[in-house]
Protein backbone atom coordinates (compact mmCIF):
# COMPACT_ATOMS: atom_id res chain seq x y z
CA UNK A 1 0.00 0.00 0.00
CA UNK A 2 1.55 2.91 -1.37
CA UNK A 3 0.37 6.59 -0.68
CA UNK A 4 1.67 10.18 -1.99
CA UNK A 5 1.00 12.94 -4.31
CA UNK A 6 0.96 13.25 -8.13
CA UNK A 7 0.68 16.80 -10.86
CA UNK A 8 -2.05 16.30 -13.18
CA UNK A 9 -4.34 17.74 -14.66
CA UNK A 10 -7.13 16.30 -13.39
CA UNK A 11 -7.93 13.02 -11.54
CA UNK A 12 -8.13 11.02 -14.94
CA UNK A 13 -5.12 12.11 -15.72
CA UNK A 14 -3.82 11.09 -12.41
CA UNK A 15 -5.12 7.43 -12.79
CA UNK A 16 -3.42 6.96 -16.10
CA UNK A 17 -0.23 8.28 -14.95
CA UNK A 18 -0.09 5.83 -12.25
CA UNK A 19 -1.41 3.15 -14.32
CA UNK A 20 1.41 3.68 -16.59
CA UNK A 21 3.97 3.02 -14.05
CA UNK A 22 2.42 -0.37 -12.61
CA UNK A 23 0.12 1.07 -10.03
CA UNK A 24 -3.38 0.38 -9.18
CA UNK A 25 -5.66 3.39 -7.48
CA UNK A 26 -7.91 2.27 -5.12
CA UNK A 27 -8.48 6.01 -3.97
CA UNK A 28 -7.50 9.05 -5.67
CA UNK A 29 -8.45 12.54 -3.89
CA UNK A 30 -8.03 15.54 -6.14
CA UNK A 31 -5.81 18.49 -3.49
CA UNK A 32 -5.55 22.03 -5.38
CA UNK A 33 -2.44 23.87 -4.27
CA UNK A 34 -2.95 26.97 -2.81
CA UNK A 35 -0.02 29.70 -3.58
CA UNK A 36 0.84 32.72 -2.06
CA UNK A 37 -1.02 35.95 -1.93
CA UNK A 38 1.72 37.66 -0.76
CA UNK A 39 4.18 38.54 -4.22
CA UNK A 40 8.09 40.17 -2.82
CA UNK A 41 8.67 43.97 -3.14
CA UNK A 42 10.20 44.39 -6.43
CA UNK A 43 13.44 46.19 -4.63
CA UNK A 44 13.40 42.54 -2.62
CA UNK A 45 13.24 40.39 -6.36
CA UNK A 46 16.85 40.44 -6.94
CA UNK A 47 18.30 40.18 -3.63
CA UNK A 48 16.34 36.92 -3.12
CA UNK A 49 17.12 35.73 -6.33
CA UNK A 50 20.81 35.75 -5.21
CA UNK A 51 20.53 34.49 -1.85
CA UNK A 52 18.68 31.71 -3.98
CA UNK A 53 21.08 31.36 -6.52
CA UNK A 54 24.03 30.83 -4.41
CA UNK A 55 22.22 28.09 -1.96
CA UNK A 56 21.28 26.21 -5.49
CA UNK A 57 25.14 26.64 -6.36
CA UNK A 58 26.16 25.08 -2.75
CA UNK A 59 24.48 21.59 -4.43
CA UNK A 60 22.63 20.88 -1.54
CA UNK A 61 19.22 18.74 -1.58
CA UNK A 62 15.97 20.91 -3.05
CA UNK A 63 14.16 20.54 0.33
CA UNK A 64 17.28 21.93 2.26
CA UNK A 65 17.36 24.81 -0.30
CA UNK A 66 14.06 26.06 -0.29
CA UNK A 67 14.25 25.82 3.85
CA UNK A 68 17.59 27.86 3.99
CA UNK A 69 15.92 30.14 1.59
CA UNK A 70 12.89 30.42 3.87
CA UNK A 71 15.07 31.87 6.76
CA UNK A 72 17.70 33.73 4.62
CA UNK A 73 15.49 35.56 1.90
CA UNK A 74 14.15 38.99 2.28
CA UNK A 75 11.29 39.61 4.60
CA UNK A 76 8.82 39.98 2.15
CA UNK A 77 10.00 36.39 0.27
CA UNK A 78 8.75 35.36 3.17
CA UNK A 79 5.08 33.89 1.99
CA UNK A 80 5.69 33.21 -1.44
CA UNK A 81 9.01 31.49 -0.32
CA UNK A 82 6.94 29.14 1.70
CA UNK A 83 4.42 28.20 -1.01
CA UNK A 84 7.16 27.36 -3.27
CA UNK A 85 9.02 25.04 -1.14
CA UNK A 86 5.56 23.29 -0.76
CA UNK A 87 4.79 23.10 -4.20
CA UNK A 88 7.97 21.72 -4.88
CA UNK A 89 7.90 18.93 -2.30
CA UNK A 90 4.88 18.21 -3.85
CA UNK A 91 6.55 17.48 -7.09
CA UNK A 92 5.93 20.66 -8.80
CA UNK A 93 8.67 23.02 -10.34
CA UNK A 94 10.61 25.99 -9.35
CA UNK A 95 10.05 28.42 -12.26
CA UNK A 96 5.98 27.21 -11.58
CA UNK A 97 6.33 28.73 -8.34
CA UNK A 98 8.38 31.62 -9.10
CA UNK A 99 5.79 32.56 -11.61
CA UNK A 100 2.55 31.69 -9.35
CA UNK A 101 3.73 32.26 -5.97
CA UNK A 102 6.33 34.93 -5.80
CA UNK A 103 4.47 36.41 -9.02
CA UNK A 104 8.19 37.30 -10.99
CA UNK A 105 8.26 39.49 -14.83
CA UNK A 106 7.74 36.48 -17.53
CA UNK A 107 11.42 36.80 -18.77
CA UNK A 108 12.95 35.94 -15.26
CA UNK A 109 10.57 32.44 -14.77
CA UNK A 110 11.60 31.80 -18.69
CA UNK A 111 15.13 31.89 -17.86
CA UNK A 112 14.96 29.97 -14.87
CA UNK A 113 12.64 27.43 -16.37
CA UNK A 114 15.44 27.22 -19.33
CA UNK A 115 18.06 26.32 -16.33
CA UNK A 116 15.63 24.33 -14.82
CA UNK A 117 15.21 22.10 -17.83
CA UNK A 118 19.22 22.23 -19.39
CA UNK A 119 20.28 21.31 -15.80
CA UNK A 120 21.83 24.64 -15.16
CA UNK A 121 19.41 25.96 -12.50
CA UNK A 122 21.93 28.16 -10.38
CA UNK A 123 23.34 30.06 -13.15
CA UNK A 124 20.04 30.86 -14.66
CA UNK A 125 18.44 31.95 -10.98
CA UNK A 126 21.81 33.75 -10.72
CA UNK A 127 21.02 35.59 -14.18
CA UNK A 128 17.51 36.62 -13.63
CA UNK A 129 18.96 38.35 -10.31
CA UNK A 130 21.13 40.51 -12.99
CA UNK A 131 18.24 41.22 -14.89
CA UNK A 132 16.51 42.39 -11.80
CA UNK A 133 19.04 44.19 -10.47
CA UNK A 134 19.49 46.40 -13.77
CA UNK A 135 15.93 47.15 -13.98
CA UNK A 136 15.57 48.31 -10.39
CA UNK A 137 18.66 50.59 -11.05
CA UNK A 138 17.24 51.92 -13.97
CA UNK A 139 13.60 52.60 -12.18
CA UNK A 140 15.78 53.92 -9.01
CA UNK A 141 17.84 56.54 -11.51
CA UNK A 142 14.71 57.72 -13.23
CA UNK A 143 12.99 58.05 -9.84
CA UNK A 144 15.69 59.61 -8.10
CA UNK A 145 16.22 62.26 -10.81
CA UNK A 146 12.61 63.39 -10.68
CA UNK A 147 12.54 64.16 -7.15
CA UNK A 148 13.40 67.31 -7.47
CA UNK A 149 11.10 68.32 -10.65
CA UNK A 150 8.28 66.75 -8.05
CA UNK A 151 9.29 68.93 -5.63
CA UNK A 152 8.83 71.92 -7.70
CA UNK A 153 6.06 71.36 -9.08
CA UNK A 154 4.45 70.95 -6.17
CA UNK A 155 5.84 74.01 -4.49
CA UNK A 156 5.03 75.80 -7.64
CA UNK A 157 1.29 74.74 -7.86
CA UNK A 158 1.26 75.61 -3.80
CA UNK A 159 2.44 79.02 -4.61
CA UNK A 160 0.20 79.87 -7.33
CA UNK A 161 -2.62 78.42 -5.84
CA UNK A 162 -2.53 80.90 -2.58
CA UNK A 163 -1.33 83.88 -4.57
CA UNK A 164 -4.80 83.97 -6.49
CA UNK A 165 -7.37 81.99 -4.19
CA UNK A 166 -6.44 84.51 -0.75
CA UNK A 167 -3.66 87.34 -1.98
CA UNK A 168 -5.70 88.44 -5.14
CA UNK A 169 -9.38 87.84 -3.61
CA UNK A 170 -8.65 90.37 -0.74
CA UNK A 171 -6.84 92.92 -2.32
CA UNK A 172 -10.25 93.02 -5.23
CA UNK A 173 -12.19 93.26 -1.82
CA UNK A 174 -10.35 96.42 -1.23
CA UNK A 175 -10.92 97.76 -4.42
CA UNK A 176 -14.63 97.32 -4.08
CA UNK A 177 -14.83 98.96 -0.51
CA UNK A 178 -13.13 101.84 -2.30
CA UNK A 179 -15.55 101.75 -5.07
CA UNK A 180 -13.04 101.66 -7.61
CA UNK A 181 -12.64 99.32 -11.06
CA UNK A 182 -9.92 96.66 -10.75
CA UNK A 183 -7.13 97.13 -13.28
CA UNK A 184 -7.39 95.19 -16.75
CA UNK A 185 -4.80 92.66 -15.40
CA UNK A 186 -6.12 91.94 -12.18
CA UNK A 187 -9.80 91.74 -13.52
CA UNK A 188 -8.41 89.37 -16.46
CA UNK A 189 -6.60 86.62 -13.55
CA UNK A 190 -9.75 87.05 -11.57
CA UNK A 191 -11.64 86.32 -13.96
CA UNK A 192 -9.77 82.97 -15.07
CA UNK A 193 -9.26 82.16 -11.77
CA UNK A 194 -13.00 82.22 -11.37
CA UNK A 195 -13.22 79.98 -14.61
CA UNK A 196 -11.01 77.16 -12.91
CA UNK A 197 -13.24 77.08 -9.95
CA UNK A 198 -16.63 76.43 -11.75
CA UNK A 199 -14.84 74.34 -13.89
CA UNK A 200 -13.10 71.89 -11.62
CA UNK A 201 -15.16 69.47 -10.73
CA UNK A 202 -16.57 68.79 -14.53
CA UNK A 203 -13.41 68.83 -15.62
CA UNK A 204 -11.70 66.94 -13.34
CA UNK A 205 -14.98 64.34 -13.70
CA UNK A 206 -14.28 64.68 -17.39
CA UNK A 207 -10.99 63.61 -17.02
CA UNK A 208 -11.13 60.70 -14.62
CA UNK A 209 -13.70 59.15 -16.80
CA UNK A 210 -11.63 59.67 -20.18
CA UNK A 211 -8.57 57.94 -18.19
CA UNK A 212 -10.13 55.19 -16.92
CA UNK A 213 -11.84 54.87 -20.63
CA UNK A 214 -7.93 55.24 -22.21
CA UNK A 215 -6.70 52.83 -19.44
CA UNK A 216 -9.47 50.24 -20.40
CA UNK A 217 -8.18 50.35 -24.29
CA UNK A 218 -4.76 50.73 -23.59
CA UNK A 219 -4.39 47.18 -21.78
CA UNK A 220 -6.62 45.72 -23.97
CA UNK A 221 -3.85 43.55 -26.89
CA UNK A 222 -4.84 45.52 -29.79
CA UNK A 223 -5.30 48.79 -28.27
CA UNK A 224 -2.09 48.05 -26.09
CA UNK A 225 0.28 47.33 -29.77
CA UNK A 226 -1.43 50.65 -30.96
CA UNK A 227 -0.38 52.88 -27.86
CA UNK A 228 2.80 52.06 -27.56
CA UNK A 229 3.26 52.24 -31.40
CA UNK A 230 2.36 55.93 -31.52
CA UNK A 231 4.80 56.50 -28.35
CA UNK A 232 7.81 54.86 -30.20
CA UNK A 233 6.76 57.56 -32.89
CA UNK A 234 6.95 60.73 -30.15
CA UNK A 235 9.87 62.31 -31.13
CA UNK A 236 12.58 62.09 -27.58
CA UNK A 237 9.77 59.12 -26.32
CA UNK A 238 10.04 56.59 -28.77
CA UNK A 239 14.03 56.93 -28.37
CA UNK A 240 13.90 56.33 -24.89
CA UNK A 241 11.48 53.49 -25.40
CA UNK A 242 13.01 51.23 -27.65
CA UNK A 243 16.51 51.51 -25.93
CA UNK A 244 15.51 50.81 -23.19
CA UNK A 245 13.42 47.52 -24.84
CA UNK A 246 16.00 46.58 -26.55
CA UNK A 247 18.20 46.54 -22.90
CA UNK A 248 15.52 44.16 -22.02
CA UNK A 249 15.34 41.93 -24.76
CA UNK A 250 19.29 41.55 -25.62
CA UNK A 251 19.57 40.86 -21.71
CA UNK A 252 16.98 38.11 -22.10
CA UNK A 253 17.86 36.71 -25.16
CA UNK A 254 21.65 36.40 -24.27
CA UNK A 255 20.50 34.56 -20.90
CA UNK A 256 18.39 32.66 -22.92
CA UNK A 257 21.11 31.33 -24.95
CA UNK A 258 23.68 30.63 -22.95
CA UNK A 259 21.06 28.20 -21.00
CA UNK A 260 20.97 26.42 -24.61
CA UNK A 261 17.22 27.43 -25.86
CA UNK A 262 17.22 27.63 -29.47
CA UNK A 263 16.96 31.03 -30.80
CA UNK A 264 13.36 30.79 -31.93
CA UNK A 265 12.60 30.15 -28.45
CA UNK A 266 14.63 32.71 -27.18
CA UNK A 267 13.20 35.15 -28.94
CA UNK A 268 9.60 34.07 -28.20
CA UNK A 269 10.40 34.00 -24.60
CA UNK A 270 12.42 37.60 -24.85
CA UNK A 271 9.96 39.33 -26.42
CA UNK A 272 7.94 39.46 -23.21
CA UNK A 273 10.59 41.46 -21.07
CA UNK A 274 10.23 44.24 -23.94
CA UNK A 275 7.14 46.15 -21.62
CA UNK A 276 6.37 47.13 -25.04
CA UNK A 277 3.78 45.77 -26.89
CA UNK A 278 4.62 47.18 -30.12
CA UNK A 279 8.03 45.93 -29.54
CA UNK A 280 6.28 42.73 -28.46
CA UNK A 281 4.38 42.42 -31.71
CA UNK A 282 7.72 42.86 -33.95
CA UNK A 283 9.66 40.80 -32.07
CA UNK A 284 7.20 37.75 -32.90
CA UNK A 285 6.92 38.57 -36.64
CA UNK A 286 10.92 38.19 -36.14
CA UNK A 287 10.35 35.09 -34.86
CA UNK A 288 8.10 33.87 -37.33
CA UNK A 289 10.99 34.93 -40.10
CA UNK A 290 13.38 32.24 -37.89
CA UNK A 291 10.98 30.20 -38.46
CA UNK A 292 11.03 30.07 -42.24
CA UNK A 293 14.95 29.57 -42.39
CA UNK A 294 16.34 33.56 -41.91
CA UNK A 295 19.17 34.39 -39.88
CA UNK A 296 18.71 36.07 -36.44
CA UNK A 297 20.09 39.76 -37.47
CA UNK A 298 18.38 39.67 -40.61
CA UNK A 299 14.93 38.75 -39.06
CA UNK A 300 15.00 41.26 -36.34
CA UNK A 301 16.64 44.24 -38.86
CA UNK A 302 13.32 43.06 -41.19
CA UNK A 303 11.23 43.63 -38.15
CA UNK A 304 12.89 46.75 -36.81
CA UNK A 305 12.07 46.38 -33.09
CA UNK A 306 15.54 47.11 -31.73
CA UNK A 307 17.81 49.82 -32.30
CA UNK A 308 20.34 50.01 -35.44
CA UNK A 309 23.14 49.63 -33.06
CA UNK A 310 21.62 46.26 -31.47
CA UNK A 311 21.07 44.38 -34.58
CA UNK A 312 24.33 45.16 -36.28
CA UNK A 313 26.01 43.85 -32.92
CA UNK A 314 23.78 40.74 -33.07
CA UNK A 315 25.14 39.87 -37.08
CA UNK A 316 28.62 40.90 -36.17
CA UNK A 317 28.07 37.70 -33.45
CA UNK A 318 26.04 35.76 -35.95
CA UNK A 319 29.64 36.32 -38.06
CA UNK A 320 31.71 35.40 -35.11
CA UNK A 321 29.98 32.95 -33.53
CA UNK A 322 29.29 35.00 -30.41
CA UNK A 323 25.73 35.94 -30.78
CA UNK A 324 24.98 35.53 -27.14
CA UNK A 325 28.21 38.06 -26.27
CA UNK A 326 27.02 40.20 -28.86
CA UNK A 327 23.59 40.69 -27.20
CA UNK A 328 25.06 41.25 -23.60
CA UNK A 329 26.89 43.98 -25.22
CA UNK A 330 24.17 45.83 -26.97
CA UNK A 331 22.17 45.50 -23.97
CA UNK A 332 24.58 46.75 -21.58
CA UNK A 333 24.85 49.52 -24.59
CA UNK A 334 21.34 50.70 -24.91
CA UNK A 335 20.77 49.95 -21.28
CA UNK A 336 23.15 53.49 -20.45
CA UNK A 337 22.12 55.07 -23.57
CA UNK A 338 18.39 54.90 -22.02
CA UNK A 339 19.41 56.57 -18.71
CA UNK A 340 21.83 58.77 -19.67
CA UNK A 341 18.66 60.32 -22.07
CA UNK A 342 16.21 60.01 -19.76
CA UNK A 343 18.58 62.12 -17.56
CA UNK A 344 18.74 64.37 -19.81
CA UNK A 345 14.99 64.60 -20.34
CA UNK A 346 14.73 65.14 -17.01
CA UNK A 347 17.29 67.94 -16.61
CA UNK A 348 15.46 69.46 -19.19
CA UNK A 349 12.60 69.55 -17.07
CA UNK A 350 13.64 71.22 -14.13
CA UNK A 351 14.22 74.60 -16.37
CA UNK A 352 11.00 74.73 -18.04
CA UNK A 353 8.90 74.53 -15.29
CA UNK A 354 11.16 77.27 -13.55
CA UNK A 355 9.83 79.23 -16.85
CA UNK A 356 6.51 78.39 -16.81
CA UNK A 357 5.69 78.84 -12.84
CA UNK A 358 8.27 82.29 -13.51
CA UNK A 359 6.01 83.25 -15.74
CA UNK A 360 2.53 82.71 -14.00
CA UNK A 361 3.76 84.43 -11.05
CA UNK A 362 5.07 87.47 -12.72
CA UNK A 363 1.73 87.99 -14.06
CA UNK A 364 -0.51 87.29 -11.03
CA UNK A 365 2.70 89.59 -9.21
CA UNK A 366 1.46 92.23 -12.10
CA UNK A 367 -2.32 91.70 -11.07
CA UNK A 368 -1.36 92.64 -7.23
CA UNK A 369 1.16 95.37 -8.55
CA UNK A 370 -1.57 97.60 -10.16
CA UNK A 371 -4.85 96.66 -7.58
CA UNK A 372 -2.02 97.94 -5.23
CA UNK A 373 -1.34 101.16 -7.18
CA UNK A 374 -4.77 101.59 -7.71
CA UNK A 375 -6.15 102.11 -4.55
CA UNK A 376 -6.84 105.45 -3.54
CA UNK A 377 -8.91 107.11 -1.43
CA UNK A 378 -12.12 108.71 -3.24
CA UNK A 379 -13.02 112.41 -3.02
Amino acid sequence: MLRGTIVAADESSAVDTLHSQGLFPIEVVVSRFAGSHSAPRASEIAPGLRVLANLLAADIPMSRTLSTFMELAPASWTAAAAAIRERVRTGGRLADGLRDDARLPVVLVGIIAAGESSGDLAPAVLRSAEIAEESASLKSAVRGALVYPAILLVAGACSVGLLVSVVLPRFAAILADTGQVPPPLTQFVMRATTVIEYNAIPVALFAVIGLFAWRLWATSPQGSVIWDGILLRVPGVGVVRRSAATSRVCTAMAALLDSGVPAAISLGRAATAAADSAIESRLTAARAGITRGESLGLALEESSALTIAAVRLVRAGEESGRVSAMFLHAARIESERAREMTRSAVRLVEPVLILVFGAIVAVIAGALLQAVYAIHPVR
